[in-house]
């Protein structure tokens, strides 16, 4: 019942779609599991820390991100203080130098009419500053095979102290949203649901804002962003067509680290791209792929721009809640941005919101000539000091970790393994036992002072990667953070 791209053949693995077919050889029947249990990927430590590779700093929450699609703003900082510093200024020197020779006693009606003055002029300011406001959200919309999920962010405020009341499609889930700027007021957040729709209901005062999340199918907009990718002549290359009624922008297109963007895909176009692979080309193996695709928006060559059509807090939403999948290699990722997609829901006494989507694609790298850079999956299995090291060579300040790779479908040939500068040695699995293919140690006990994009490449035993799975395990320096960027499988043929 397979497709013929999906059957096994004479290996045990067949790469499908996103995932693989396996032969279990019925070894699940007899209750072997070691023989077809494997480790599950993990997420990388630096994603973690960096929030998906760009700086917290960078970005924000993605409820404030709603916030200002809404047309909610606060009074600058420096406003704020002049205004309370005038009033201080009145109510205390000002009246007291005026009225201590006249009539002290008038102060007992001056300082109040001010409180009164100041209370009117700040509700004033208020209210102009809520007039403007409108129901707003920040989408994610997930194309696939499977069909379209969208995530939705609904930002509603209240003018007159009514609360914010979302509606969403049946089939929807719909809960809380932190938000930083502006708190948390989901905490009493209620939805209920009578088999048609989910609604949500934020509890809110005059001039609050609440946001809640919904997600389910989409049923809102039928598209997708259909991506074909190979590898060819030492590149993954291929093409993205458009099939939603609408254009994406600033549209950026990932293999693992590498990324490049698209300014823009018009409705029904198809585009072509080409990515080399090189994660380390920035010189920091550790530096997101966002810096470089989106350097305005995340602010790479000084303040972010908030203004932009990319909200980087909802592609945060996406690498936190895909954790390891987010942007693997051996996949290509296309994040494409809209302010034209509406989401099916409605935000009662407020209409259809308006704001940013992301609409997010993905597709493996099929076959194609050879295994360029990047083509092959690569996924962290076990980090950090999962290994120990030769006795003479335990003292060494490394670390140890696992990494399992899935070659694309096809003859893979002759394989050898790139190796990043911070790493010291590299050992693979050759069905029996650990194969030793590079050791750098004894050379590399000081930290690293060369080119960050260095690379040093060894030969892969002859067989290896037949079944299409390499595993490898190697050393990093302690003075790097732990991730694996830069380490490929790629073929003697593509590198030539």
């Amino acid at each position: 019942g397979l497709p013929d791209a999906w059957q096994p053949g004479a290996g045990t693995r067949r790469a499908a779609g996103l995932g693989e077919v396996r032969l279990a050889g019925g070894a699940i029947a007899a209750q072997r599991w070691a023989e077809v249990v494997e480790p599950t990927p993990t997420a990388s430590m630096v994603d973690i820390q960096q929030l998906g590779g760009f700086s917290i700093s960078q970005i924000e929450a993605t409820g404030d991100a709603v916030a200002r699609d809404a047309g909610l703003d606060a009074i600058e900082l420096p406003w704020l203080l002049a205004f309370l510093a005038v009033y201080v200024l009145l109510a205390g020197p000002v009246a007291w130098f005026v009225l201590r020779k006249r009539r002290p006693a008038l102060g007992w009606l001056v300082v109040p009419v001010l409180a009164v003055l100041f209370t009117g002029a700040s509700f004033v300011v208020g209210n102009d500053l809520r007039a403007g406001t409108r129901a707003a959200h920040g989408s994610i919309l997930e194309v696939g095979a499977a069909g379209t999920r969208a995530t939705t962010i609904i930002g509603s405020v209240s003018r007159a102290g009514a609360d914010g009341v979302s509606r969403f499609p049946a089939g929807w889930t719909a809960g809380a949203v932190d938000n930083s700027f502006f708190g948390v007021p989901g905490a009493d957040l209620s939805v209920s649901s009578d088999g048609t729709r989910t609604e949500a209901t934020v509890p809110l005062a005059a001039g609050g804002f609440g946001v809640v999340k919904g997600s389910g199918p989409s049923s809102a907009e039928s598209g997708d962003l259909v991506i074909e990718a190979r590898s060819e002549d030492g590149a993954v290359v291929g093409t993205i067509e458009n099939t939603f009624p609408f254009a994406v922008e600033r549209v950026g297109v990932f293999l693992g680290r590498d990324g490049d963007v698209i300014a823009r895909i018009e409705a029904g176009e198809t585009v072509e791209f080409e990515l080399a692979g090189n994660e380390l080309r920035s010189g920091d193996p550790y530096a997101g792929p966002e810096t470089r695709v989106w350097p305005r928006e995340s602010g790479y060559n000084g303040n972010p721009d908030f203004t932009s059509i990319v909200n980087l807090g909802l592609w945060n939403e996406v690498l936190l809640a895909s954790g390891p999948n987010a942007r693997p290699r051996g996949v290509v990722t296309v994040v494409g941005w809209t302010r034209d997609f509406t989401p099916d829901v409605e935000v009662v006494g407020q209409g259809r919101p308006q704001g940013r989507t992301a609409v997010v694609s993905r597709a493996p790298v099929a076959a194609g000539t050879g295994i360029a850079p990047g083509a092959a999956r690569r996924e962290l299995i076990r980090a950090p000091n999962g290994f120990e090291l030769p006795d003479d060579q335990a003292d060494l300040p490394v670390i140890g970790g696992l990494w399992q790779f899935s070659l694309p479908p096809g003859d893979p040939g002759a394989l050898q393994i790139d190796i990043p500068f911070y790493m010291g040695r590299i050992d693979v699995w050759d069905g029996t036992a650990w194969v030793t293919v590079d050791d750098d140690l004894s050379t590399r006990t000081d930290a690293f002072a060369g080119d960050p994009a260095q690379i040093r490449s060894a030969p892969l035993p002859a067989g290896t990667g037949a079944d299409g799975q390499v595993w490898v395990r190697g050393w990093l320096l302690r003075d790097f953070p732990f991730d694996g960027a830069g380490l490929e499988i790629v073929s003697l043929e593509a590198e030539a």
